[in-house]
């Protein structure tokens, strides 16, 4: 699965027939919703979401979200909340 961090995408464009294109410095990504009502509220979240990101940028975060590269993962190897005793 290819992750594209909220920093690197430069603009969101909402397209017919359920599609939506992110836009990068390096490529473009095109995606599908399942219904276009979806995809108009994924589009939308992820407008708000790049908006956010953009707010919280930390200098050297690769997500744009701020917070430590030392993050606690659990035995999967999932990142875990903050403060999560698990």
């Amino acid at each position: 699965m290819k992750r594209v961090p909220f920093a690197q995408i430069k603009a969101i464009h909402e397209l017919e027939c359920r599609e939506f294109v992110l836009q990068t410095e390096k490529r473009d990504y095109t995606f599908k919703g399942m219904t276009y009502e979806g995809a108009r509220a994924l589009v939308g979240n992820l407008r708000e979401l790049k908006k956010l990101a953009a707010e919280h940028a930390a200098p050297g975060s690769p997500s744009g979200l701020g917070g430590s590269s030392k993050s606690r993962r659990s035995k999967s190897g999932r990142r875990l909340p903050e403060g999560s005793s698990k």
